[in-house]
């Protein structure tokens, strides 16, 4: 009778422990059912919040490049964790939808879309003369015509600057670049637009300023 009362008690500790165990297994699992709900539920919510952030940053107000998108080639490699802004590698090609200002461009790379800065990039393209232009009086520092007002604060020495790309004047008062053109500019206008004289052609009038970059050489260097 001992030993089968034994016998027993064993019996009856081993299934304690057995339901012991079982239970100790299903908190476990439901525990971890609970986080990974949990985790789901944060990654849709930092995806919502990247799609409401896209969506937000095409309601800004932005400068329109009026539908003339151009693409763009990554220079150096952007690294960023904010949602607004678009990380790429050097080498990465991108597509430059609408400019913000001088330092920032909003465009695409692949998939994903954001703000980046103008100064890691170049374009593969002429950009159109359109982004840079700002609804502001352009009268204001340079009337067009030749004649400067008498306000304007962007006069300044001659500065010589080299044409990277072609550009075929659209109005009369404007200046026809060819590649390699050496220009000598008189002033740099607030809306992005230069005023000079070609050394090619000897014609003056205006140009847009992203067309050209400043020659290495200046007047009067030795």
């Amino acid at each position: 009778v001992s030993t089968q009362s034994t016998g027993r008690r064993r019996e009856e500790e081993r299934k304690r422990e057995e339901d012991k165990r079982r239970r100790e297994q299903e908190r476990l699992r439901e525990l971890e059912r609970v986080q990974k709900e949990e985790e789901e539920r944060e990654r849709k919510a930092r995806e919502e919040e990247e799609e409401r952030v896209r969506e937000q940053n095409q309601r800004n107000h932005r400068i329109s490049t009026n539908g003339d998108a151009f693409e763009v080639k990554a220079v150096y490699s952007f690294k960023t964790n904010d949602a607004n802004e678009l990380p790429f590698k050097k080498g990465s090609l991108l597509t430059v939808t609408e400019v913000i200002d001088e330092n920032w461009y909003f465009g695409t790379f692949g998939s994903r879309s954001g703000i980046f800065p103008t100064s890691y990039v170049t374009p593969l393209n002429p950009p159109p003369p359109s982004q840079i232009i700002e609804e502001v009086a352009r009268d204001d520092t340079f009337n067009r015509s030749g004649e400067e007002s008498e306000d304007s604060t962007n006069y300044q020495d001659c500065e010589l600057f080299v044409a990277q790309y072609n550009y075929q004047p659209k109005n009369t008062d404007e200046l026809e670049l060819l590649r390699g053109d050496l220009i000598e500019v008189i002033e740099r206008c607030d809306d992005g637009w230069f005023v000079g004289t070609s050394q090619r052609t000897e014609q003056f009038g205006t140009f847009p300023g992203n067309y050209v970059k400043l020659h290495a050489e200046q007047p009067g260097d030795v």
